[in-house]
């Protein structure tokens, strides 16, 4: 509302909270990050701003990426608060109201040699007909791309491995076996997945579409909304003696992960689907 002198009850009050999305290359792999920008502490701005702040009421929430204020606008040069929009945008902009500062993007390098490995099993199920119209691809089937990550000493490390998507004995289901960096008590490992999903034409649509469609969501800390990575999943740590399955597996490549039927557990699931019509 339009402030009244008036009525010392009717001022501005707002809640800000700013995000930065931007990418960043983890071993050839380019994955989203979601950036809190931090908001400049009230006394590290200069002296004539700063004394229009203490005149206002300002907070920096608890979690730190969102500030609280409630103000009353002026309507000339003289605070950096204005009355409205124009007269703020001709302002000096090297004197803002409140400045947030972005972090540096997080970056990687390899995982060290004789870094431990483990193995995680995979499980596509679908319906509406996903699993033949896996079948319809051909052989090879899909790739997955599983990119890891994980922080060690301060130190940011990826792992990356692709595997080819098979099929389960009893053909009611699709599975992977991916390779990732063990987690340890320390660290733990985050998995992200990318689906290498064909393109295809169909009778219904001038233009090609993905073959199927299979989803869960990135959560990890490097994920935004808009992310194409297809799901994530963060390792638990194995015991210390290994562990012989059935989803988790330590070692590389571990060759029990490969005998599986659909009753078997996954340490991730993808429920996938296609269109209907796509295979009529």
């Amino acid at each position: 509302m339009d402030f009244n002198a008036s009525d010392p009850t009717n001022v501005l009050t707002g809640l800000i909270s700013l995000t930065s999305y931007q990418t960043v290359d983890v071993g050839g792999a380019t994955i989203p990050v979601l950036t809190n920008l931090q908001p400049k502490a009230l006394n590290a701005y200069i002296p004539p701003i700063e004394a229009a702040h203490s005149s206002v009421f300002y907070e920096v929430l608890p979690n730190d990426e969102q500030v609280f204020i409630n103000f009353i606008s002026a309507d000339d040069y003289s605070r950096p608060f204005y009355i409205t929009q124009s007269i703020c945008e001709e302002s000096n902009p090297a004197q803002p109201a409140f400045h947030f500062l972005k972090p540096e993007l997080p970056s990687y390098v390899a995982a060290p040699d004789n870094t431990p490995m483990c193995t995680a099993r995979i499980l596509f199920t679908g319906y509406l007909d996903f699993i033949t119209a896996l079948i319809s691809l051909g052989t090879p089937l899909p790739t997955v791309t599983a990119t890891s990550v994980w922080t060690t000493a301060s130190s940011n490390f990826y792992h990356t491995d692709t595997a080819t998507i098979e099929l389960s004995p009893d053909g009611l289901s699709a599975f992977v076996c991916v390779t990732y960096p063990c987690s340890t008590p320390v660290a733990n490992t985050t998995v992200y997945l990318d689906i290498d999903i064909p393109m295809m034409m169909t009778n219904y649509s001038t233009d090609p579409l993905p073959a199927f469609y299979c989803h869960r969501g990135c959560k990890g800390t490097l994920c935004n909304q808009q992310t194409s990575i297809d799901g994530t999943f963060e390792a638990p740590v194995l015991p210390a003696t290994g562990d012989s399955g059935p989803k988790w597996f330590s070692g590389p490549d571990h060759p029990d992960c490969d005998n599986y039927n659909t009753a078997d557990p996954a340490a991730y699931t993808f429920t996938c689907r296609v269109a209907k019509s796509m295979y009529e």
